[in-house]
């Protein structure tokens, strides 16, 4: 609930509340779990008095609901009465209005959401009016906990059957129209094979693939046959590399007719971006005559001034002040760091600076990088996994892991349905390295995702101010050992990791006793998409430690890094890194970076 939309508390705030209340729990017995503790500081708000507003203030707002729904079903309310009671506790029906009117993603979430309440109200009003309210709201949950909602459609209101009804697949029902489109017909899609719970639970019932499978088939039936007339089912259907592909249910839908294939792309999408960059594709014509030219740009002007029900711009980029070369070169005259403060860096940035300061500097200060990929969000999932594991919040257990892989992989952007169950079979073999490695862990346990802040002062007299975190943290005797997993395919050399800039600055970080243990410390890489080599003892996956007692190499590489970090330089340095570098097409030692003004 409270990281529903009800209450909407995002992940990190609720890691945040459940590291809280660990730390006031350490001293019981048997202090019970993260789940557990924040599910009794909903019993118990008091558990979080003291806490920072933006992780006590959800709790407490959900406790005072369930505790007025708690009083409601004891005077016997009715289960709409109940419900009522929470819809309008909470800004979640402001927040769904707002984007509901809106457009774009946010807008089909809405609707969605919208349809599910509707549907949910009418559950319990059907009930109410049955029984006349002498079922229990337990009674209700327990019959919705049989069942999968779909909205159904409201045949009530009619619509104008000379205009274009846009519908779902489950909204068509018992619904026909003389020509029906059944379009993005892509594989993913048609069918949805992902997980999906019941409404209460949020687990899928066993067998639910197979299920699923078939009620997908039978929805896809549904929608072709909606048609009187005509039916075109339509698909995107990309290389056998990259891009989406067709479905199956393509060529079911065709049966004995042709599949009509037209090459190419459209000449522009259908979109408020293709839109501008139609347009403007007609001023960069050479043939555009003055008075076209004119009428282009007053459109533009126009579409400029177009925004949302959240007065957020809709054509951004009709805007000429917006365009490529279209202003004077920018003089930036706020520095970067402040010239009196240290100069705050964190292990893997001051890495990423020294590599390339020009990818620094686009992908950290300007956020240029674009979407996350997958092979970030592969990273993201495991480190998260290996953090509950370590803190008690995920049995250590491959099928407990492959679990929680499975409800979230459907969310991870794969564009093809056999690169998605590619990296989910290599997920599992990371798992499984991650599990056996852990195993063997003979030392004591620190901490995971331990945080560091601290300020370190370099021959020259510049002060840094390191801050980051350690994957983590174990004490093996007198030795420090910092691990830091790592998910990319491929592993450094060992001269490479002699003189590799974040375990040094763990490992600096560690003796001056700044993760909370004191001892010498040694850094090493745990790479989960390989096996150990034959030479390694540890078992689980490949090693890479950095352990020689000699740090001297860390202060010349330093020093040349705060140097230029603090003269602002941001030059292209080309190297290995450039083949997966994300803004390579920003960059002048690409050719696809070529300055577009001189």
């Amino acid at each position: 609930l409270l990281g529903s939309p009800l209450i909407g508390m995002d992940a990190r705030r609720i890691a945040r509340l459940g590291r809280h209340l660990r730390r006031q729990a350490a001293g019981q017995e048997a202090p019970g779990s993260s789940h557990e503790l924040i599910a009794e500081s909903l019993r118990d708000p008091e558990l979080v008095a003291g806490a920072d507003p933006e992780i006590a203030q959800p709790v407490l707002t959900l406790a005072q609901i369930l505790d007025r729904a708690r009083e409601a079903v004891a005077d016997r309310r009715s289960t709409v009465w109940i419900l009522d009671q929470v819809w309008r506790a909470t800004d979640w029906p402001r927040r769904l209005r707002r984007d509901a009117l809106g457009g774009g993603r946010h807008a089909r979430e809405a609707n969605q959401a919208l349809d599910a309440v509707m549907e949910l109200f009418d559950q319990a009003e059907q009930m109410d009016r049955a029984f006349e309210s002498v079922r229990s709201v337990a009674q209700f949950l327990e019959q919705l906990d049989q069942q999968v909602i779909p909205a159904a459609p409201d045949l009530q209101k009619g619509w104008n059957r000379q205009a274009v009804r846009l519908v779902t697949a489950h909204r068509a029902k018992g619904s026909q129209w003389p020509l029906v489109v059944v379009a993005g017909v892509q594989e993913g899609l048609w069918p949805d094979l992902r997980a999906r719970g019941r409404l209460l639970t949020g687990q899928p019932d066993p067998g639910w693939r197979e299920q699923q499978a078939l009620e997908e088939r039978r929805l896809f039936f549904v929608a072709c046959t909606r048609a009187s007339r005509a039916l075109l089912v339509t698909a995107v259907n990309g290389s056998a590399d990259e891009g989406p592909t067709a479905s199956p249910y393509v060529s079911l839908a065709a049966g004995d007719s042709e599949v009509v294939t037209v090459p190419g792309r459209p000449r522009r999408p259908l979109t408020p971006t293709g839109v501008v960059a139609g347009l403007r594709q007609i001023l960069d014509d050479p043939n555009t005559s003055a008075a076209m030219r004119q009428a282009v740009w007053q459109r533009l002007l126009d579409l400029a001034t177009v925004r949302d029900s959240r007065d957020l711009p809709i054509f951004g980029w009709a805007d000429p002040q917006t365009w490529w070369g279209h202003r004077s070169w920018t003089d930036n005259r706020t520095p970067w760091f402040q010239p009196d403060q240290p100069l705050p860096v964190s292990a893997s940035g001051i890495e990423s600076y020294v590599q390339c300061p020009r990818r620094w500097f686009l992908e950290k200060r300007v956020r240029a990088s674009g979407a996350a990929s997958t092979s970030l969000a592969f990273g993201n999932l495991l480190h998260l996994c290996a953090q509950a594991i370590a803190g008690g919040d995920l049995v250590p257990d491959e099928a407990a892991v492959g679990d929680v892989l499975d409800t979230v992989w459907h969310a991870m952007g794969y564009e093809q349905g056999w690169q998605a169950s590619y990296e989910r079979d290599q997920a599992q073999q990371a798992t499984r390295r991650l599990l056996d490695w852990m195993a063997s862990l003979s030392g004591d346990f620190v901490g995971a995702e331990v945080a560091f802040d601290a300020e370190v002062t370099l021959p020259s007299g510049e002060a840094l101010q390191v801050r980051g975190k350690a994957d983590r943290v174990d004490k093996h005797g007198e030795q420090i050992v910092i691990t830091d997993f790592k998910t990319g395919k491929n592993a450094p050399t060992k001269a490479e990791v002699a003189e590799h800039i974040q375990l040094g600055l763990y490992r600096w970080i560690g003796d001056l006793g700044e993760l909370g243990v004191d001892g010498t410390a040694v850094a090493q890489l745990l790479y989960l998409r390989q096996d150990p080599p034959r030479t390694q003892s540890e078992p689980g996956a490949r090693l890479m430690r950095q352990d020689d007692a000699d740090l001297s190499w860390l202060t010349p590489v330093l020093e040349a890094a705060v140097a230029g970090l603090r003269a602002e330089l941001a030059v292209a340095r080309p190297g290995p890194g450039c083949r997966m570098c994300a803004v390579a097409d920003s960059c002048p030692a690409d050719p696809r970076g070529a300055e577009v003004r001189p």
